[in-house]
């Protein structure tokens, strides 16, 4: 039986351009904006997972051929090669209301990077076995290329996560295990119960994409040691992703216009508190990142 032909059409079918006219017209705006040498756009995250734009921040991945001339700024290119994605606000009114977009900047070689297993952070494999739509390609060979990375995001994840594994556990067990260790990694991990209702939501899904992942991985059993190292693993994983997403975030706040509002919004987030920017602390990003987070002490977040 041909696995890895079945998993790749049940996500080629998952991945249909079909959702809600917010998130429709935001695609719009960025095809328009990155048209050059944009290969495809991916919205993901919490709207999509409610269907709404309503009281939710719309994500999405737009995915690029290269990053000149789309992002002329040299020192925003250096950033985002060196760290990659690098991420936008963007706001659209629509009937009077706002419209508001985390959008995150990529090359096509760097996503399919990060959503293979030669990636240690989970950022990319983590975020992208969960349901996404690709809501925008150029061509169907680049529908390919993405759908085969989504394969591979998929498999990453459930290979590292079984790899950890000391007993037998069912593919549903195995996926909240997985999302608990991914989100572990964030500065700002989820709750079981959040973690469990993302599962519960869209259970059919995870198992049945799961029982194929599987089959095609064919993975061993584990020794004691092996199981110890995989788990030494997932915790230097957890340092080593803390300290990229804080690197993200002081790279954010300096490196496009509107990064400190963005950085601040993040943080606010993630804290579940409210900082206030003066006018002079817009103005210097770089002082105010620091300043902020002498303040919040944020390299705590690592630990």
């Amino acid at each position: 039986m041909n696995t890895n032909n079945n998993l790749t059409k049940l996500i080629s079918k998952e991945i249909e351009k079909d959702t809600f006219p917010e998130a429709q017209e935001m695609t719009n705006f960025l095809t328009k904006k990155y048209k050059k040498d944009l290969m495809a756009i991916i919205f993901y995250g919490s709207a999509l997972r409610f269907n709404t734009s309503d009281g939710f921040l719309l994500d999405f991945y737009v995915i690029l051929r290269k990053l000149h001339p789309s992002i002329k700024n040299p020192l925003m290119r250096f950033f985002s090669h060196i760290l990659p994605p690098n991420v936008y606000y963007y706001e659209l009114e629509r009937n009077g209301k706002i419209c508001r977009a985390k959008v995150a900047i990529i090359t096509m070689t760097a996503f399919k990077k990060g959503t293979s297993d030669q990636c240690f952070s989970p950022s990319l494999w983590g975020r992208f076995s969960q349901p996404i739509k690709l809501i925008y390609y150029d061509t169907e060979r680049t529908k390919g290329i993405v759908t085969k990375a989504l394969s591979n995001a998929i498999k990453t994840f459930l290979d590292n996560t079984i790899k950890s594994t000391e007993k037998k556990i069912s593919i549903s067990e195995l996926w909240i295990k997985g999302l608990n260790l991914t989100y572990g990694c964030e500065l700002r991990p989820e709750s079981k119960s959040k973690i469990n209702s993302i599962f519960e939501n869209n259970k059919k899904r995870y198992e049945q994409i799961g029982k194929l992942a599987l089959e095609e991985l064919e993975i061993e059993r584990y020794g004691t040691f092996e199981i110890k190292w995989e788990k030494l693993k997932w915790f230097l994983r957890k340092y080593w992703t803390r300290s990229l997403n804080i690197l993200r975030l002081i790279k954010a706040a300096y490196t496009f216009k509107g990064g400190i509002e963005y950085l601040v919004w993040k943080l606010e987030r993630h804290r579940g508190i409210k900082i206030e920017l003066t006018e002079k602390e817009k103005e210097k990003p770089i002082l105010s990142t620091i300043k902020i987070f002498f303040k919040l002490k944020i390299w705590n977040s690592i630990n």
